[in-house]
């Protein structure tokens, strides 16, 4: 008998809505020391951008394609950390090209980190943050009577349904 369950509601951590980025006020930035690499996708469409001399130089420079190791479809190109900071970090601690572009001009990784979303066979898209960030960290150090949760119903492009798959379980 076959059966899915219908995910139309999201389950995440209170403190989940207050997050923002710590820009210059990070001492280890997610921009800073860190390796940041992107799918086929999103290298083809940093290789299309154009904008400023000065955006177009950091996009010049700083992005590689990679080409040693097992090339995968998750780890197709990256940014150039060879100074420890993305070539697009300027020193403002701003991203360049999102001033210059926007947010959806960003490889996921940079649109989505710390955030993580999964739909799951609890009946919820559950959203959390990832403690590897300093924001993170300042809004859990805050929280002296622990977690709350909250959950509000999804907007329906967000909607899924998820069927056994007979290997783990569910999928999406």
């Amino acid at each position: 008998m076959a059966y899915s369950i219908n995910i139309e509601t999201d389950l995440r951590p209170a403190y989940y809505d207050e997050f923002h980025c710590l820009a210059a006020g990070c001492r280890l930035s997610c921009c800073k020391g860190w390796r940041i690499s992107f799918n086929k996708k999103d290298y083809l469409s940093l290789k299309r951008q154009e904008g400023s001399d000065d955006l177009n130089a950091r996009l010049a420079d700083g992005l590689h394609r990679i080409r040693k190791g097992p090339l995968t479809e998750i780890h197709y190109g990256e940014f150039d950390m060879s100074t420890d900071d993305c070539p697009l970090l300027r020193e403002d601690c701003l991203c360049a090209l999102q001033a210059e572009k926007g947010p959806e001009a960003l490889p996921r990784v940079c649109r989505t980190f710390p955030r993580r979303e999964a739909y799951q066979p609890s009946g919820y898209l559950e959203r959390s943050l990832s403690p590897a960030c300093e924001g993170v960290l300042a809004l859990l150090w805050e929280l002296t009577e622990g977690v709350d949760f909250l959950s509000d119903p999804l907007p329906k492009e967000k909607w899924r349904a998820l069927s056994p798959d007979g290997e783990t379980g569910f999928c999406p």
